[in-house]
């Protein structure tokens, strides 16, 4: 009884093992790519761009609007790895919210640092690096 009891003990260690290295090395849910953490007292909108010129402010499906000092993550159509594979090039751009909502946005390109256009241009592993976090400013 007692070697049966063991047994049972290491079957549910070793499954219990096995599931929680299989969940850490999936790809994230919900198709979320890099999480954006503001710094600033004022609400941002970030934007993935893969258009080229890439430091500019493309709007987009993939955007997130994330709170003064908070945390939110920005969301693909596609899965990370894929959507490595597909886009090579890639930019994060950066912008306050309220400047997103209040001026065209070829004024915002034409002038970046006028509106406060912020651009992040990572490769996988220095994003690896960052752990998938890009912090503005």
């Amino acid at each position: 009884n007692l070697k049966l009891f063991n047994m049972k003990i290491l079957t549910i260690i070793f499954a219990s093992l096995f599931l929680i290295f299989r969940y850490c090395t999936m790809e994230p849910e919900q198709y979320e790519f890099v999480s954006i953490k503001n710094n600033v007292d004022i609400a941002i909108l970030a934007t993935i761009n893969t258009q080229e010129p890439l430091d500019s402010l493309c709007i987009s499906l993939c955007g997130v609007v994330v709170s003064p000092y908070d945390m939110d993550a920005l969301s693909l159509t596609y899965k990370r790895n894929t959507f490595l594979k597909k886009y090579n090039k890639f930019a994060i751009n950066i912008v306050p919210l309220y400047v997103s909502e209040s001026y065209p946005i070829d004024s915002i390109n034409k002038y970046p640092d006028k509106y406060g256009l912020k651009s992040y241009q990572y490769t996988k592993s220095e994003l690896e690096a960052l752990n998938w976090t890009i912090t503005y400013p």
